[in-house]
């Protein structure tokens, strides 16, 4: 079944760089098209969101540990601020010293994905544009990052304390992410789904739409009003009561589990590696008694037995498995399944954005179901439940509790709707009536030309390789220049500088020829531009950069106390055959643009040895190259700017860990006339006596092999 408001979303994706908000009612497919983008998008993307619960369900991390985020307000000026609630632009940039694995993953990003961004403040929006913008060196919103937030805004809003807002209020006109400055500057595209999955009544949906902007008319207050019921003792024992205030919830069902007659069993999570107990998606310990009411807290992805928000009436307990049994008779048998933490990185050899596990939770997908919160209700379905919305306090609270019911049949009311009830926040409706004015089909297709010509400048962009210049740059700065080998740093400097200048005038030229093509449908212009421009760029990047930095690097490359500089180097060098790489795979709508010749990068540069080169090796190690390579101790200990005694410490370590032999150091004559005076000699004998006996010839350090060619015998 077609459906045309996803259809459009997915073209935005996919095609585009166009900021998107994908709204909806509740049931109309969000958080499944969530889970379509984060498995099917071809783009280097990251999904958090506003809380920890929410990142684990959404299968990412939470905003403030991706960015690096304090937990304090932000304000977007350099104003003076009250630093124990807010930090300003200066404050929170210290904040943006992210490691090299960070900060690389930060600016090879091409996508962001915010779940439940109704949650998410304006200021914490401005705080990533921030974040993104100060580690990319960008001046565009969200450093040029697509940003693809979901959400509804009827539903949960962003909880903004008193002396909080005290702080923002001077700068936003209200607390929704969608007042955020870098929100507005960067032009997003608002698409509201419109097709209902969960309900299919169609006078239920049309009461549910118009609670939802809080226009109910006096027709759908009393028909849901039917739904009271006054006793206690009417409510069917299978509904849960959803409710406005957790202690409410918490006495519900406090006081069911203690009417039970039955032994409690309890129920230990298993915790494995970091996995924060704010995030946990049920009870660590879970208290459970034959006769209770419990509730799924996530589908079933194997069988489909189950669905989160599912009721059913626990039968029989075990110590792995817990039995339950549904209002149709029939009894599953549920065993503990786990939740998983992540967090994101670079892999370092295909530039990929990779998911990396952290931590694990195990535990039954259960939990206590007389009650719940209508907050903690967000996302389920039920096909039975008991409304306690009397003391509604909060904006969307009656929606969000109504919208959870499959339809009307299975609601009860615990006391009556009024009016009051049913509470809009008046901002919302005059965002989502003024974004919802929009020619898709026509967004969508500029959106697609222009993104199309930004794909095919990226491959002549030079800022990811300024970048690592500047990294390498600043690490040469903090060494004296007697240190370094003779080098004309201001020359590359300037060759960078330079071609990366030309290549943002080169911009407006790929542009004009890739609109061309457009139009004409006549790509030969715009082949030859490309040829020419891949042609001049590797030239020039080969012959002036690669060559005398490559060369640079093979004069430190083994000298000690210049790790940071040779990593640098290493990054700095990757950078330039990759954008070598780049040049050369050009293309534009899937056809190649350039068959020319091409320098090789060399095997001991591929990606695999760079990554290599990088590891973290000891210092022994690094000698042991050398000295395989056929190096003698002085001619290392030259090289590497260490003592030879140092050296002859590494020789004598590798000897015995067996990855050296004895002979390049103490000759096979030597051997033979230097063992008798070991074999001969006393156990308690230093090695001062024994050199003390010999006449010929011979070091201290030859000796300590000797001997310990003697132990290995």
């Amino acid at each position: 079944m077609s459906n045309y408001e996803l259809d459009i979303a997915r073209e935005f994706v996919q095609n585009t760089d166009q900021n998107l908000f994908l709204t909806g009612k509740a049931g109309t497919g969000k958080t499944t098209f969530l889970k379509e983008v984060i498995h099917k998008i071809r783009k280097k993307s990251i999904v958090v969101a506003p809380t920890g619960v929410a990142a684990i369900n959404a299968g990412g991390t939470t905003i403030h540990s991706m960015f690096g985020l304090p937990l304090k307000a932000f304000v977007p000026a350099n104003d003076p601020v009250d630093h124990n609630l807010a930090n300003n632009l200066f404050s929170l940039s210290k904040h943006f010293r992210y490691r090299s694995e960070k900060r690389n993953l930060l600016r090879e990003l091409e996508l962001v994905v915010i779940d439940e961004i109704s949650m998410v403040r304006a200021d914490i929006l401005d705080a990533i544009d921030y974040a993104l913008r100060f580690v990319r060196r960008s001046d565009q919103a969200f450093g040029g990052v697509q940003l693809i937030v979901i959400g509804d805004l009827y539903q949960l809003s962003p909880v903004i304390k008193q002396d909080i807002w005290y702080q923002l209020q001077p700068y936003y006109r209200s607390g929704y992410f969608f007042d955020a400055y870098s929100w507005k500057k960067s032009n997003p595209v608002m698409i509201e789904l419109k097709h209902i999955y969960r309900q299919t009544n169609a006078d239920f949906i049309a009461i549910l739409n118009r609670v939802r902007v809080g226009n109910p008319t006096e027709e759908d207050i009393q028909k849901l009003n039917e739904k009271y019921v006054a006793q206690e003792e009417d409510i069917p024992s299978n509904h849960i009561v959803l409710t406005t205030h957790n202690q409410k919830a918490q006495q519900i069902n406090l006081t069911k589990m203690r009417a039970l007659n039955t032994k409690v069993m309890k129920y230990k999570a298993s915790v494995k590696g970091d996995f924060n107990e704010n995030a946990y998606p049920v009870e660590f310990v879970l208290e459970l008694k034959i006769g209770a009411q419990v509730m799924f807290t996530r589908n079933d992805s194997e069988g489909g037995k189950y669905f989160n928000g599912k009721i059913g009436e626990v039968v029989d307990l075990k110590k792995e498995s817990v039995k339950v049994k549904f209002d149709d008779g029939e009894v599953i048998e549920v065993e503990a399944i786990q939740w998983e933490n992540y967090t994101y990185k670079l892999n370092p050899e295909t530039k990929e954005v990779e998911q990396e596990k952290l931590g694990s939770f195990s535990q039954f997908p259960l939990r206590l179901a007389w009650a719940i919160t209508i907050h903690k209700s967000q996302g389920l379905t039920f096909e039975n439940a008991v409304l306690d919305l009397g003391n509604s306090f909060a904006y969307g609270q009656a929606y969000v509790a109504l919208s959870r019911c499959v339809d009307l049949q299975g609601i009860s009311l615990k006391s009556k709707l009024k009016l009051e009830n049913i509470k809009v926040d008046q901002t919302i409706l005059r965002y989502s009536e003024q974004e919802s004015q929009v020619d898709y089909d026509l967004r969508l297709h500029a959106a697609k030309e222009k993104f199309a010509v930004k794909v095919l400048q990226k491959y002549f962009d030079f800022h990811p390789l300024n970048l690592k210049f500047e990294q390498w740059q600043s690490e040469i700065k903090k060494r004296k220049e007697n240190d370094l080998p003779p080098f004309s740093y201001s020359k590359i400097a300037g060759e960078i500088q330079d071609m990366h200048n030309i290549s943002l005038k080169f911009y407006g030229q790929l542009d004009l020829y890739a609109r061309h093509f457009i139009s004409e449908d006549d790509m030969i212009p715009l082949k030859s531009r490309v040829q020419k421009g891949v042609e001049y760029y590797s030239d020039r990047l080969y012959k002036n950069c690669i060559s005398s930095v490559t060369a640079f690097y093979e004069k430190i490359a083994h000298t000690a106390g210049m790790k940071k500089i040779q990593h640098s180097t290493i990054d700095f060098l990757a950078g330039c055959w990759d954008l070598m790489d780049r040049l050369y795979s050009v293309e534009f709508y899937g056809q190649s643009l350039y068959q020319g010749e091409q320098y090789k990068r060399p095997e001991e540069w591929s990606k695999t040895n760079l990554v290599k080169a990088k590891k973290k090796e000891t210092t022994a190690e690094v000698s042991l190259k050398l000295l395989q390579g056929g190096m003698g101790v002085d001619e290392v200990a030259a090289l590497r700017q260490l003592k030879a005694s140092t050296i002859e410490s590494h020789v004598l370590s590798l000897y015995k860990e067996k990855k050296l032999d004895i002979h390049p150091f103490v000759s096979k004559e030597k051997l033979v006339n230097i063992l008798p005076f070991f074999e001969n000699g006393k156990k308690e004998e230093t090695l001062t006596d024994i050199h003390r006996k010999i006449s010929f010839d011979v070091s201290f350090f030859e000796l300590r092999m000797v001997r310990a060619y003697m132990e290995r015998q």
